[in-house]
């Protein structure tokens, strides 16, 4: 077989993800996306089955084919057939012919009249519950689905999911699904379908609501002021400010006023009354970025706000009340900092109410062609450009560059990519030389793995390597937990190279 076609599966990815957000329709979208999804994969039909969480039965939601009509009333237990047994088993499937596979039921093609001959299912998962199966029948231009195949179907489960996530039909079906309908109310603009990120979500939904302070880490560029955000966004103080302060920005001399404002005359210069930002974000949300780079005497005035409430302006002696929420940054170790004496420990304690650490990006590279699109579409539109994708070479070079600078560096490097482009593909002779010259990582896939166990033992080798058989760093790649991987290295018998 050959190497997997990545351009195909950007394109694909495109393609759904502008479906997705170019309806506000449960329905419509899902409609698009499995029409989509059977002439991309040149098939004869394409079955979108959800799973009802009360009744644990499958349900045809979206059907292309001529049969599609025939398929809305009839549902399918979890466990039978080839559907119901990937829902289950929470595993994709390729049956090459149905005829020899025992799973396939039968009584669907017998009371529609259509011929099943090879099927390619994957099941539709969000934050690890199971809401469907996504399969595809049939091929054209071909005996049965491969490995390939297999690859950019799950790759479409994951959109599908995305759309079951921003689309509020689907959770008013299923009230009883509780977890997701919460999560389907969350506002936010980070982009992301990745196990990490699904897990920022989640965390962010959870704490949003209460006054507790937040510290967020993680290294430059990874979106710590959109996480910020999205906690004042989805919290009882949205309709106030929010207001950001870089620490870092301004001298230590001046940071004070910045924040607590001063009064007439408090120093040179200090010509009138002004306010700080306390006062600009009463009753809202204030955002500290960098409070690593803050000085010791600044630290223990935040540190008396945080634990009195009140504070004073520059020059002043009158108490004002500090009625904000505090959400403080950093890409440095707080914990080292305080070790070294350059942190404050009682501030650091009190800021680190609740911690969420950011991954970099090189950790949720799945999550890169969702990024391309979105910025590619973003400046597209800013600068009247009419570029639509990127190419093979360019895909590749950024699915296997570790993007030091992070979502900051990929949005840069697209946004100059597009500015220089000739053409509606960006292709290699627009990006930087430091990026454009990166040694492709790319998986092969042959014919002589032989099944989807030694497609994985093959790609979980592959992870290993790529991370220097560290077994923490490649789980969290995988997307499982390291008892997992260690229970998959002694399954495979895979023998950690040194």
């Amino acid at each position: 077989m050959n190497e997997i076609d990545y351009r195909k599966y950007f394109e694909i990815l495109q393609d759904a993800a502008k479906l997705i957000n170019s309806s506000f329709s449960l329905n419509v979208a899902l409609e698009s996306i499995m029409e989509a999804v059977t002439k991309s994969m040149n098939s004869e039909a394409a079955s979108l089955l959800m799973l009802n969480q009360r009744t644990k039965n499958l349900y045809f939601k979206a059907v292309t084919g001529n049969v599609a009509d025939d398929l809305r009333n009839i549902t399918v237990k979890l466990g039978e057939g080839i559907a119901g047994w990937v829902a289950q088993e929470r595993k994709s499937l390729i049956v090459s012919n149905t005829n020899e596979d025992p799973r396939h039921k039968k009584d669907i093609d017998n009371s529609t009249g259509f011929q099943s001959r090879s099927i390619i299912a994957s099941p539709i998962e969000y934050q690890g519950e199971v809401l469907g199966t996504l399969e595809v029948l049939n091929p054209l231009d071909k005996e049965h689905y491969d490995e390939n195949d297999l690859v950019l179907l799950e790759a479409l489960s994951s959109q599908v999911a995305i759309a079951l996530r921003y689309c509020d039909s689907y959770f008013k079906l299923n009230q009883e699904n509780t977890s997701l309908k919460q999560v389907i109310d969350l506002e936010h603009k980070m982009i992301g379908q990745s196990k990490e990120v699904n897990d920022i979500f989640e965390l962010i939904r959870k704490i949003a609501p209460f006054d507790v302070t937040v510290l967020v880490t993680g290294e430059s560029g990874t979106g710590k002021e959109l996480v910020a955000r999205a906690i004042h966004d989805n919290s009882p103080r949205k309709s106030k400010p929010f207001v950001a302060i870089n620490c870092t920005a301004l001298p230590e001399n001046l940071i004070e006023s910045e924040l607590f404002g001063h009064e007439r005359g408090a120093f040179t210069g200090a010509v009138s009354v002004r306010k700080g930002k306390f006062e600009t974000a009463f009753g809202g949300t204030l955002f500290l970025d960098e409070i690593g780079d803050m000085g010791f005497s600044v630290q223990a005035k935040i540190l008396r706000v945080l634990e009195t409430g009140v504070y004073e302006r520059v020059g002043g002696d009158q108490q004002l009340k500090a009625n904000v929420r505090i959400v403080a940054a950093t890409n440095k170790n707080l914990q080292e900092l305080v070790a070294e004496g350059k942190f404050r420990e009682d501030l650091f304690y009190r800021l680190n109410e609740i911690h969420i650490e950011l991954p970099a990006l090189k950790l949720r590279k799945s999550d890169i062609p969702l990024l391309i699109n979105h910025f590619i579409n973003l400046f597209s539109n800013s600068f009247n450009k009419k570029v639509t994708g990127v190419s093979q070479e360019v895909l590749d070079v950024f699915m296997s560059y570790d993007w030091p600078g992070n979502i900051r560096e990929l949005k840069n490097v697209i946004k100059a990519a597009v500015v220089l482009a000739d053409t509606k593909t960006l292709t290699l002779s627009d990006l930087p030389e430091g990026i454009k010259n990166t040694t492709i990582k790319r998986f092969p896939m042959t014919t002589e793995m032989g099944s989807l166990d030694e497609l994985e033992k093959q790609y979980i080798l592959r992870v290993l390597r790529e991370n220097n058989w560290k077994k923490n760093a490649s789980a969290k790649i995988l997307n499982i937990s390291r008892p997992t991987l260690d229970s998959k290295i002694k399954l495979y018998g895979i023998t950690i190279e040194k």
